[in-house]
């Protein structure tokens, strides 16, 4: 009987579902009226909602409708360019503080506001650029000097920034070589900073005619400067400052072993395309080298442990075209070199003699997953060693070949006579992963 009264007094005063929801909206509005700093407004039937018990005491209200909390606004990042104080001044001031002063000391921000700083550095730097710089292509390159004071201001600034002042730089980068200029590339003295003069001068910025070598040399990669002009320009060059001219050029310093406009993509074939284009234009410039000159400076790259491998092919292309015999102690950082330049690489393997390509090709390794270097040059050996240098590497391979490759050996093999694919065909009949491969190459064989 008390359980029983108990249930009945619970019934009768427990309000329905809807109305605790409504009364907990009523006291949820009071709070937020008190959050906002200002007295609540309540009004009677609230009031008798959150003191009242009796089920009467609970109106049905309707649920408000509740304002969405709107963002919190920014304002637009504006730049001084007025001047080239005041940009440095700008830089200066909203560079992000990505290190504390002591390296022993916490840092004074934590990472959510770092990057926020970084976030509002990075707009500021576009501010700057949309407000100073072309939006317009540019149709060539253009020499530092080519800027107005306040563009060469900007660009300055912009090639002291480090690595990590800035997010996604990659577009920024696109905007500034569409414009003529340099990558920016914090940390890599080839591009922008060279660009600006952060760098120690070279012979790329001797100034001929108005117009400085690097950029005689781009345009006429670009044969909108014919070559003899550009021979004209380098024609007072001592023998050292053209082999320091091509070393800087083929290091891509000025970005000069791509082509211009510079490609959001790039392929091997492009790679090797611009590379050969590089190659005429500077060959004619070293072609005053006396042959001990070149002989020397092959020398020296040959044995440096960080030798240039495209200037080693430059002066080994140039001695042989002049009938000069090559010493054995070069071989190998040529192969080197000619897996890397396969054009013109083709063109100095083909004025050896058959046994010094065989000799340098002996020392390049194939392998499965890449058409490049050995598979690039193959066809020059004579049919028989072409067959037994397939055969050795498909038998050694420990995994099956690239489609690229696979092709690449179907053409080799279908040009063999019968006598030389014995090899192949006991390759053929047994269980390595480039059995099928071999198979498949004797079965379309001509």
């Amino acid at each position: 009987m008390v359980r029983g009264d108990h249930r009945e007094r619970l019934v009768a005063t427990t309000p329905p579902t809807d109305e605790i929801a409504t009364e907990r909206l009523d006291i949820a509005r009071v709070l937020f009226d008190l959050g906002r700093d200002r007295p609540p407004t309540l009004d009677t039937q609230s009031t008798r909602a959150c003191t009242s018990r009796s089920p009467e005491a609970y109106p049905r209200q309707p649920v408000p409708k509740r304002k969405p909390t709107p963002e919190p606004t920014r304002p637009d990042v504006t730049c001084d360019v007025r001047s080239v104080a005041a940009i440095e001044q700008a830089f200066a001031r909203e560079l992000p503080r990505l290190a504390p002063p002591d390296p022993t000391r916490p840092p004074s921000l934590t990472t959510t506001e770092l990057h926020e700083q970084v976030k509002t550095f990075t707009r500021f730097v576009w501010a700057c650029v949309d407000a100073l710089l072309p939006s317009e292509p540019a149709p060539t390159p253009r020499a530092f000097m080519g800027w107005s004071a306040e563009q060469r201001a900007l660009l300055t600034e912009m090639a002291k920034l480090p690595s990590n002042a800035m997010v996604n730089a990659g577009d920024l980068s696109e905007r500034l070589l569409r414009l003529g200029a340099m990558s920016f590339a914090p940390g890599d003295s080839r591009y922008l900073e060279r660009y600006v003069g952060r760098v120690a001068p070279s012979v790329l910025e001797q100034v001929v005619e108005g117009r400085p070598l690097w950029l005689w040399l781009r345009l006429t990669t670009m044969r909108e400067v014919r070559p003899e002009a550009f021979a004209s320009a380098t024609s007072r060059l001592a023998d050292a400052e053209r082999i320091e001219l091509a070393r800087l050029a083929v290091t891509n310093c000025y970005q000069l072993m791509r082509r211009w406009p510079f490609p959001t993509a790039i392929t091997r074939i492009q790679e090797e395309e611009d590379a050969a284009s590089l190659f005429d234009a500077l060959l004619p410039m070293l072609s005053p080298l006396e042959d001990s000159s070149l002989a020397r400076a092959l020398a020296v790259e040959a044995s440096s442990e960080v030798g240039e491998s495209a200037l080693i092919l430059l002066f080994v292309y140039m001695l042989v075209r002049r009938g000069q015999r090559l010493d054995e102690s070069v071989d190998a950082a040529l192969a080197e070199a000619l897996d890397l330049f396969p054009v013109h690489g083709r063109k100095l393997l083909a004025a050896f003699t058959p046994e010094k390509r065989s000799a340098i090709l002996s020392r390049m390794e194939p392998v499965p997953y890449n058409v490049s270097g050995f598979w690039t040059y193959v066809d020059l050996l004579t049919p028989a060693e072409q067959a037994e240098r397939v055969a050795i590497a498909l038998t050694g391979f420990a995994s099956a070949c690239s489609s690229d490759v696979s092709r690449r050996v179907k053409d080799i093999v279908a040009t063999f006579d019968s006598g030389a694919c014995a090899a192949l065909r006991e390759l053929a009949q047994g269980k390595g992963p480039n059995a099928a491969l071999a198979a498949e190459a004797l079965a379309l064989r001509r």
